[in-house]
């Protein structure tokens, strides 16, 4: 997906995706304008409880034996006034890759169980956005067989 947002005075706004229908299910791509963050919150990614943790490489971790149990992934992300925010996001089966305008990237995987997991919303926590611009396409399968 390609998005374009206009954020006006909104403080706290996203994109959730990997939606099921009724809520159960629903991964939210937040930036968070007091904090100066992008975040993937994985407490609703899936009905199977997954414990993400600080770091995927337990080998990379400061202290491998106590890496840290995390529900959002988060990265520093300064949004300029007057400036618009382009997310471009992946998806596919698991994995989530989010790229906000070109100076920011954070990736997760992702596990929904629900078959119908496979819906987009784009939110707000606190005043109106506007969404200048909504691209999106199927990516081609790199294994095919």
């Amino acid at each position: 997906m390609d998005l374009l947002i206009d954020p006006n005075e909104a403080k706290r706004f996203g994109v959730k995706v990997f939606c099921s229908e009724d809520g159960r299910e629903q991964t939210p791509i937040l930036i968070d304008r007091e904090k100066n963050t992008l975040q993937i919150d994985m407490k609703k990614s899936s009905l199977v409880k997954i414990d993400y943790t600080e770091y995927v490489m337990a080998f990379a971790s400061p202290d491998p034996e106590h890496n840290p149990v995390v529900e959002t992934e988060e990265a520093p992300f300064i949004l300029k006034p007057g400036e618009k925010v382009r997310l471009r996001i992946f998806l596919d089966k698991s994995t989530l890759e989010v790229f906000a305008n070109g100076r920011q990237c954070i990736t997760q995987v992702i596990y929904p169980a629900l078959k119908d997991a496979v819906n987009v919303q784009v939110f707000t926590d606190d005043a109106p956005i506007k969404i200048k611009e909504a691209k999106a396409w199927k990516l081609f399968p790199a294994l095919q067989w």
